[in-house]
């Protein structure tokens, strides 16, 4: 779904051709699935609000209410909806290493507060889908969720505690940072000591709300990596060259596995997608 030009201003074009998709699916027996966040934040409202974007505390309301019309718009026809897609890549390659949009870069901690403001907006849009439901403006069988996605990581020596302790760092870092406030309605405790006050805290009437904002649980996985401490006479990566905040933080050096497979090659002899390598064990 695009939230341009159907947040406080709808669309009638938008919502009719949404409509007729979600119809000509079932038609043929497909069940879609709607996500209401792909990394398309109308660039009006981005620019409207200071801080700018993700960063602002009241975009939780803005996307309150473009889920709210959503749900009566399409709520009777869909049963399976999810509120993000990939929220660790718009807010670690937007607003950490400026390579999406909205290009912010150089901060301790405006992929923190990004990814917190996202869980928020999760959050009210579940305890919404949720309320709908039992008025039938959402359909009774309806399930939400947030799609997640996590390269998995191998210790570069299994045997070595350090790079078996920063493996699981990379994991909580990426998977848990998500899943363990819709779950249990707080971040790891490794982020928490490792990201100190980089790291949000949520009040407690937001922790109750978060927890358990999920009816299923959806992950998207690309690749896998070896993992060791940043610091480690191994690591190819020193602790100072990585980009301030989230990354710094996480402190480790990541690799593709020995035997996996690389992208195929363009035309001046590079990867069409570098970070990409397949690796059947994982």
């Amino acid at each position: 779904m695009s939230w341009n030009g159907t947040a406080m201003n709808p669309n009638p074009d938008g919502i009719a051709f949404y409509r007729n998709l979600i119809r000509a699916l079932r038609e043929k027996r497909i069940e879609p699935i709607l996500t209401m966040y792909h990394w398309d934040l109308p660039s009006a409202l981005h620019t409207a609000l200071s801080p700018k974007g993700w960063l602002n505390p009241s975009i939780v309301d803005y996307f309150d209410q473009y889920t709210n019309l959503l749900y009566h718009e399409f709520g009777a026809d869909v049963k399976f909806w999810s509120t993000f897609n990939e929220p660790w890549s718009f807010v670690t390659l937007g607003y950490g290493l400026g390579v999406h949009a909205p290009g912010m870069s150089n901060s301790t901690t405006n992929t923190y507060l990004a990814a917190h403001h996202v869980l928020l907006s999760h959050a009210a849009a579940v305890t919404r889908f949720r309320a709908l439901k039992e008025t039938q403006i959402v359909r009774e069988d309806a399930r939400i969720s947030i799609v997640l996605n996590c390269d998995f990581a191998y210790p570069l020596n299994p045997n070595n505690p350090s790079d078996v302790a920063a493996a699981e760092r990379k994991m909580q870092f990426s998977l848990g940072w998500f899943l363990d406030p819709i779950i249990r309605g707080e971040y790891p405790a490794v982020m928490v000591e490792f990201a100190g006050d980089h790291l949000p805290v949520f009040s407690r009437k937001e922790s109750s709300v978060l927890k358990g904002s999920y009816d299923l649980f959806m992950l998207n996985h690309y690749t896998s990596n070896l993992i060791t401490p940043c610091d480690s006479i191994e690591s190819n990566t020193p602790c100072e060259d990585l980009s301030p905040g989230w990354f710094r933080d996480m402190a480790i050096d990541s690799r593709l596995p020995p035997g996996a497979r690389l992208s195929s090659v363009n035309e001046h002899g590079g990867h069409n997608c570098e970070w990409f390598g397949g690796y059947p064990e994982g």
